[in-house]
């Protein structure tokens, strides 16, 4: 018998023992686990050559140690087209072997895939499932010969194989069938059903069972689903097929999302927008998309169109400009609605800056606070300050820090700054205005400066911009006398002073703050000792200039009143809880008009007018009584003091004290001084204008040729007898 009969009936013997045998494989389906026992029996339909002859090989010594070889495998199942690595194991022999790799299917022939190769190991690959067994030769360099077989099961991988749901869109309250069909793997299949509502989190229906068939009950809401089927076979294996479907809920109204929002309509160069689609009628459920642009340019996506959730967070653009952003809804039906918002993106701003004062003492702190909006990414900041008229200085570099605190040691004008800088490097600034000022004390005053012999005045002291503790130190004199001080520097601010003696006094307060500077203020105290008791106080017709009091009547007759302030023939006088101000020709001791003099004016024209009445008419009526002469022009003083001692004047000294009264007596006046009178060749003339309630009118209290009596009157009316400068003065329309 040849060679090639020998290693053919070798061949076969094996083969026919194994299947005579039996074996056992698993077949491992795609995506499975699950192990299938079966047993093939094979017949041996071919017929043998006998013969007498015995095997004999070349060389008739027998080797050390026979050849012989194994097989070692990647396990006993594969999955189609997937590598399975095949090595042989030779020992014996005489070395440098030589192997044949073959393969047999389902019982059918065998095939020779590589033939007399050195390497010892082999990668089949099978296209179709089955059972196959695994044939080897190897032969030694002698021309000894082996043959090794290992079996291995080939399967499919699981794959859908129609499986469906009997309908994809129920209304609320409705059920959905799913029905699983699969195949490949290795059978017997067990089935799990789940859902998930549109993104949310998977939830298990019904896990693994052998029901090919699962009805579904869904929550009683309108919403997008997905149906996940998922097949395991025997191996171990699984597959899954997601079916879409959705729970509807028709409504018959309309499709509105006249409530969907945005969460800022304002944002930083490339700031985040949230927006919130609120939507109803049409039929639920709805799908949703966000897109923008700027002016009528080409719409750009914000998210992925047509998703489940109804709110999309997505960044601006890092342009600044004016926006259009749009929400736009789709329902069930594929039915549309869209609403739109503007959003200014906007660079960086520091509107909010701030500091905690503009006013600030020596040496106190003045802190600027940066406060940006629409900054892109972080923000840093530089400080500096310049007094007015200098160069700015800076307190550094640009830092992290939003606040700084300036400290000025001299009074004045200064100005403080601070940049801020973003992460797209835009640059701002803001400056503020800080007055600094010194020590002040124009506040302080003293309670009374008419005082009766043996009562005090109460000084009190007020300052302003003290730096650090402010101290005092009081002192006194009695007019012509020197300065006797209470004591050293107190931080008192209140001294009380009492004098027994009549005369006039000074007090004074010297104030010295944390730098060292001193400021003093004095006050004059009239002391005397006079009963304040009257035979009788009228109503008073004016005040006297700066005191804000109500006037003080109805005062019977020898009431001692407290004169709190004395001017000319005026007082201010408490009566019972009344602060008040009163003329008293008893305090003044009565008044003698042809003494007068510039220092006893005010005096005089008070007395004028509390005795002919304040009113326009009663005093233009006293002046328009004085006998015309001529005088020589000169002050206003000297005018109204020339009339009232001699009780006669020309233009110049009468509408002198008519303006003087009127003034005095709290109306609205000017005096024209340089007119001109037309009859008289365009000689110089003076008069009056008086503010009234119905406006500016003339007012002359000297009587003129062809115009008479001028007595409040208008422009047009003088106009053909005076000529003045309109510009100067009031109109009188």
């Amino acid at each position: 018998m040849n060679s090639k009969k020998i290693v053919r009936f070798l061949t076969l013997i094996t083969f026919m023992v194994a299947m005579l045998t039996g074996f056992a494989f698993t077949a491992n389906a795609a995506g499975t686990g699950e192990t299938v026992d079966q047993s093939s029996e094979v017949s041996d339909d071919s017929s043998r050559e006998s013969s007498d002859d015995p095997v004999v090989s070349d060389d008739e010594s027998d080797p050390a140690v026979p050849l012989s070889a194994e097989i070692d495998k990647q396990g006993e199942d594969v999955q189609t087209k997937k590598d399975f690595v095949v090595t042989v194991n030779a020992v014996g022999g005489t070395g440098e072997y030589k192997y044949t790799y073959m393969y047999m299917r389902n019982y059918g022939s065998l095939v020779s895939v590589a033939q007399n190769v050195d390497k010892n190991t082999y990668t089949y690959k099978f296209d179709t499932a089955g059972t196959y067994l695994i044939v080897v030769n190897v032969t030694d360099s002698d021309g000894a010969y082996t043959q090794v077989s290992e079996k291995v099961n080939v399967y499919d991988k699981l794959s859908d194989n129609g499986t469906k749901l009997n309908n994809t869109a129920v209304k609320i309250g409705g059920k959905i069938i799913a029905k699983s069909s699969f195949k490949g793997g290795v059978e017997p299949y067990t089935y799990r059903y789940s859902y998930k509502k549109e993104n949310g989190a998977w939830v298990v229906a019904s896990d693994f069972s052998k029901h090919d068939s699962y009805t579904y009950t869904f929550p009683k809401a309108a919403a997008y689903y997905t149906i996940r089927v998922t097949v395991k076979d025997a191996r171990g294996n699984t597959l899954s097929k997601n079916i879409n479907a959705a729970v509807t809920n028709p409504t018959g109204k309309s499709l509105s999302q006249s409530k969907s929002k945005i969460s800022a309509t304002n944002v930083a160069l490339g700031g985040s927008i949230k927006t919130t689609a609120a939507v109803t009628g049409g039929t639920a459920p709805y799908k949703y998309y966000v897109s923008y642009r700027s002016g009528t340019g080409d719409w750009i996506k914000a998210d992925e169109h047509y998703k489940y959730e109804n709110t999309t967070v997505f960044n601006m653009p890092k342009k600044a400009g004016k926006y259009t952003v749009r929400i736009g809804v789709k329902d069930y039906t594929g039915k549309y609605i869209g609403k739109t918002f503007t959003v200014n993106v906007k660079t960086l701003s520091l509107n909010n800056t701030k500091t905690n004062i503009t006013t600030a003492k020596i040496k106190q702190n003045v802190t600027l606070t940066a406060k940006t909006q629409y900054n892109y990414g972080k923000v840093q900041y530089r400080y500096s300050y310049h007094k007015s008229g200098k160069s700015w200085t800076y307190a550094g570099s640009y830092t992290s820090s939003s606040k700084h605190s300036f400290k000025f040691s001299a009074a004045g004008t200064y100005y403080v700054r601070v940049q801020a800088k973003d992460s797209a490097g835009k640059v701002i600034s803001k400056q503020f205005k800080i007055t600094v000022k010194q020590l002040n004390i124009s506040g302080s005053k003293v309670s009374s400066s008419l005082l009766k012999a043996g009562s005090k005045t109460k000084l009190t002291a007020k300052t302003s911009y003290a730096s650090g503790t402010a101290k005092y130190r009081y002192s006194y004199h009695k007019e012509g006398k020197s300065w006797t001080y209470s004591g050293g520097y107190t931080t008192a601010s209140t001294h009380n002073f009492k004098f027994n003696g009549n005369g006039v006094y000074y007090v004074r307060v010297q104030v010295k703050d944390g730098t060292g500077k001193v400021l003093a203020k004095q006050f004059k105290i009239n002391v005397y000792n006079k009963k304040t008791s009257t035979t009788r106080i009228y109503t008073t017709l004016q005040k006297s200039a700066g005191w804000k009091y109500a006037s003080v009547s109805g005062i019977p007759k020898n009431t001692k009143v407290n004169v709190i302030k004395q001017s000319g023939n005026w007082y201010m006088v408490r009566y019972k809880k009344t602060v008040g101000y009163i003329y008293n020709r008893v305090f003044g001791g009565g008044l003698n008009y042809s003494v007068i003099s510039k220092s006893t004016l005010p005096t005089i024209a008070d007395d004028i007018i509390f005795t002919y009445g304040k009113s326009i008419p009663n005093l233009y009526n006293y002046v328009n009584s004085m006998s015309y002469s001529n005088a020589s022009n000169g002050s206003l003083e000297d005018l109204c003091v020339y009339i009232l001692k001699y009780r006669r004047g020309a233009c110049y000294q009468r509408a002198a004290l008519l303006y003087y009264l009127l003034d005095r007596a709290g109306f609205q006046t000017v005096r024209i001084n340089d007119g001109i009178d037309k009859y008289t060749g365009g000689s110089p003339h003076n008069w009056c204008m008086v503010k009234t309630s119905s406006g500016w009118k003339h007012i002359d209290p000297t009587p003129v040729i062809g115009l008479g009596k001028m007595y409040l009157v208008n422009d047009a009316r003088i106009a053909p007898y005076f000529s003045w400068n309109r510009n100067k003065y009031p109109k009188a329309p």
